[in-house]
């Protein structure tokens, strides 16, 4: 990693008007990992190692406004993930993480700005851990013609995805200085960097269905159940048979009608095999709804049903080797109807990817 001389503080490019979203029903852990990144700080680190010069792969600043590059950068393996972070780690593990770099910033007081960059195998991968939390201001590097990444800023952090990093820049203090000095860093994290789309497989969310209405903003994608119960529990086991293989994207849908319940979720997971989503409908019916008589389609047909539970209807069904489950609908028929909207959206999607 070449590092350049010290560069004067420059802001990157705030949305407007994208300041403060509200927390949606889809961000249930932000605050929790927000939380555990801030004990990491504090943290004796047993298993990261230096990095060398040959590893070092980023021109990163050795000075920013008043903050100073400290010496010996670290990295984290996989396997030494847990030695890093005291909890979480399991959750950069399901995005298929390669390994950890982490830079210590300190000013004159030692106050401190602690930028971690996520080497990730994918460009997707990133994006899920940026995906999990949306509230802040959003914030883009780059320039329109050639965005460089995107990210999402406050309290003092930034959270970045640049095509397969994920960053963290924390400030110890927030101040109008240090925020300048995070978002500097940010921009020298994505230079030269091209951003990549977002991942295909949130087209096959349907943008509406029998008046509800996609809040884009609340759009999650993962591959592990662990991930998927920090944004929506369902099982402490993984009910739904998710791998680093599979793909899956869970939304939160607002409603649109009077008298209806506020908001909706569908989850669209994607498997190896049309087995493969089978056999996880049926893991789902026999582990979340063993006590419930659920409406099923009949023999030769698609596996597809609804079922009334505590919170109102839950719809499944399976297209090919795609699973769709629907959450806290109003009525069977409102269930059934976003199971048809999914399905036509999923062939749609289908058929422009493959």
């Amino acid at each position: 990693m070449k590092q350049s001389e010290r560069i004067p503080v420059l802001p990157a490019t705030i949305e407007p008007g994208a300041t403060d979203r509200p927390r949606g029903p889809v961000s249930v852990v932000p605050m929790v990992l927000f939380l555990v990144f801030l004990l990491w700080t504090g943290r004796a680190m047993a298993g990261p190692r230096d990095i060398s010069a040959g590893e070092q792969n980023m021109a990163l600043p050795t000075q920013v406004g008043s903050w100073k590059l400290s010496e010996g950068h670290r990295r984290n393996e996989p396997k030494a993930i847990f030695d890093y972070m005291n909890g979480g780690g399991e959750l950069y593990l399901g995005y298929r993480f390669r390994y950890l770099d982490v830079y210590d910033y300190r000013d004159p007081s030692d106050t401190q700005i602690l930028l971690e960059v996520y080497q990730m195998e994918t460009s997707n991968d990133a994006f899920g851990l940026l995906s999990l939390d949306s509230d802040g201001q959003e914030v883009k590097f780059g320039g329109d013609g050639a965005p460089a990444g995107r990210g999402i800023y406050g309290a003092g952090l930034l959270r970045l995805w640049s095509g397969d990093i994920f960053a963290r820049i924390l400030a110890e203090k927030e101040t109008p200085e240090s925020r300048d000095v995070v978002m500097q860093l940010g921009k020298s994290v994505t230079a030269g960097r091209a951003q990549s789309p977002v991942p295909s497989f949130l087209r096959a969310l349907p943008a509406d269905f029998a008046g509800y209405q996609l809040d884009s903003g609340q759009v999650a994608y993962f591959r592990s159940y662990l991930v998927l119960n920090s944004i929506y529990f369902l099982s402490t086991q993984n009910i739904l048979k998710l791998d680093l293989k599979t793909e899956a994207v869970i939304a939160l849908y607002r409603s649109t009608g009077v008298g209806q319940p506020k908001s909706a979720r569908l989850l669209i997971a994607r498997y190896e095999t049309p087995a493969g989503a089978l056999a996880a409908s049926r893991s789902f019916m026999e582990s979340y709804l063993p006590e419930h008589k659920c409406q099923a389609s009949g023999p030769g047909t698609p596996a597809t049903g609804a079922c009334l539970v505590e919170d109102g209807w839950v719809g499944y069904r399976v297209i090919g080797r795609n699973l769709v489950l629907a959450f806290q609908l109003p009525s069977e028929q409102i269930a059934r109807l976003s199971l048809d909207r999914s399905t036509e959206q999923v062939h749609n999607w289908e058929k422009n990817h493959e």
